[in-house]
């Protein structure tokens, strides 16, 4: 007996319902362009509601333009999407709203492709999946080269602009200046007293950071109203022209209008300066004082044309430039931070605040006390003097301990410098600095005292000789009384020692001529200038 099979009908197979998305992009946010992004998003969300085989995914849209994918954040978002699995179609209006930029729109399109994700172009009547690359090439080529005729269009009517003075761009605001019915610049008298007071601070040697700090203290908000300004808006702020009643045009420009960056204005392109185009805020002698102290300041200068970073940053600090990390070699930076006492300066290896141990890994860090300790020390002084340092400090070496290098100097000199600080420490109360300026004088004070009554051949008045200790006494009785007269012009004991000639020749006279005492110290001055004569 026959066998019968049976051979079922192939089944229907169900039609795949496709996720779809639309994408729109609009260049500029005027109204008309508005208006059609809003009627564009209606559109093609009912269109693709309406479709029984598609589910809605979602419309993305740009108000940006066409030439930066980076810059178009619904677009990037549509792509992680497409990249996830999520979306099998997109519609576009045409292939210059999706982009103007041949290069990155087709390794875009072409990555689409090769994911499996589809683009319907409405206008142009073109599917990514069937059209040739060759035929999106050209079509994005088109879309590219009018924008670059509509942005050299662009450019020329700025630069016209700026050549007939009736450029809208002159008449921006900055911080100082607001503008009046017809948009001129007319001065804010508040923002213009806080424009002046950072010029003279910066003047008078203040950091930025540190005019930073005095205005956040005086609870002055900075121009976008936050309670702390910026270091970089005060620079900018200390170099804008505009203070001056001056407006410069085409300080910068746009290089490659692909990308759209604005570049510096070195000298590629002319620039446009207005004169007396508002009334001034800052005089342009104080504004040229701070652009040269900038420039000092600077940790950048221009050698052949190309950038160059300096050795040491810029700092008000005698120190600065001079402390050295034996181990790497880099300069020691002045840092602070906050201590149960107060505020504590301390020196660090530059190359341990940038990059941690991985470059210096054994320097120290040491306090600003314990440097200047170390140098007045060094120069034999009493306490850190910055007059000294200036002059006679070379360099500073940190390993374990802190090496000081001074050039050649006058023993002599720095002995004056010490026992002048130690007779300004005495008169404000400093009892060390008091006896320490004796204990040093006293010896050779009274070698002088015997040595010139010696010489005055007054061994031969016993009872004068005997008096010797109560004329030491006295002479420094008398320069403890008239201490605040030390000048530091010459060592602290041959200003005693004048004194104490004062008293030996008073002796002299009593035994001599058996004249009255001479009453003050002025009449002391008056005699040994006739002597010296």
């Amino acid at each position: 007996m026959s066998e019968v099979i049976v051979i079922p009908p192939k089944k229907k197979k169900l039609k795949k319902r496709l996720r779809v998305a639309a994408y729109c992009r609009v260049s500029t946010e005027t109204d008309d362009q508005a208006a059609s992004l809003k009627t564009q998003i209606k559109n093609y969300e009912s269109e693709i509601r309406e479709n029984p085989d598609w589910d809605f995914v979602g419309v993305y849209c740009d108000i940006k333009s066409g030439l930066r994918v980076e810059n178009r954040k619904s677009y990037n978002e549509m792509l992680e999407k497409c990249r996830l699995g999520e979306i099998d179609l997109i519609l576009v209006k045409s292939i210059s709203r999706y982009a103007r930029n041949v290069y990155d729109g087709l390794v875009d399109l072409r990555y689409l492709k090769s994911i499996g994700v589809d683009i319907w172009f409405e206008i142009n009547g073109m599917k990514l999946s069937t059209a040739r690359d060759s035929d999106f090439a050209i079509m994005l080529a088109v879309a590219q080269s009018e924008s670059e005729a509509k942005s050299g269009n662009i450019k020329f009517g700025i630069e016209h602009g700026f050549k007939t003075g009736k450029s809208k761009i002159y008449d921006r605001i900055c911080y100082g200046y607001s503008q009046d019915e017809n948009g001129k610049l007319i001065i804010n008298e508040f923002e213009a007293t806080i424009v002046k007071l950072i010029f003279v601070l910066y003047l008078n040697g203040y950091s930025l950071s540190g005019i930073s700090k005095q205005l956040e203290c005086a609870k002055i908000k900075s121009p976008t109203g936050k309670e702390k300004w910026s270091s970089e808006t005060i620079s900018k702020l200390l170099s804008n022209e505009k203070l001056t009643g001056e407006v410069i045009g085409q300080k910068t420009y746009v290089k490659n209008f692909l990308d759209g960056k604005q570049v510096k204005n070195t000298g590629q392109k002319a620039k446009y300066l207005v004169s007396n185009h508002h009334e001034p805020i800052i005089t342009k002698s104080m504004f040229n004082s701070v652009q040269k102290e900038k420039k000092s300041r600077s940790n950048v200068s221009t050698v052949k044309n190309k950038t160059v970073r300096k050795k040491n940053r810029y700092s008000n600090d005698l120190l600065s430039g001079k402390i050295f990390c034996s181990e790497c070699g880099a300069s020691y930076r002045r840092r602070t931070r906050q201590t149960k006492k107060g505020n504590e300066l301390f020196w660090r290896c530059a190359n341990r605040i940038e990059h941690g141990n991985r470059i210096c890994k054994n320097s120290i860090t040491v306090s600003n006390d314990e440097i200047e300790k170390t140098i007045a020390d060094k120069l034999l002084l009493y306490k850190y003097d910055e007059e000294a340092v200036k002059q006679y400090l070379k360099r500073i070496e940190i390993s374990d301990e802190i090496k000081v290098e001074i050039k050649d100097y006058n023993e002599n000199e720095l002995y004056k410098i010490r026992e002048y600080q130690m007779c300004q420490h005495a008169l404000s109360g400093d009892r060390i600095a008091l006896n320490l300026l004796y204990e040093e004088s006293f010896k050779k004070i009274k070698d002088f005292i015997r040595d010139r009554m010696w010489r005055a051949g007054l061994n031969r008045y016993w009872q004068l000789m005997r008096d010797y200790d109560d004329i030491c006494q006295e002479t420094f009785l008398r320069s403890f009384e008239i201490l605040h007269k030390y000048h530091g012009k010459c060592r602290f004991s041959s200003w005693v020692a004048k004194i104490s000639f004062y008293f030996i020749s008073h002796r002299i006279r009593d035994i001599k001529r058996n004249r009255e005492d001479l009453i003050n110290i002025d009449d002391f001055d008056v005699y040994v200038a006739y002597r010296n004569k």
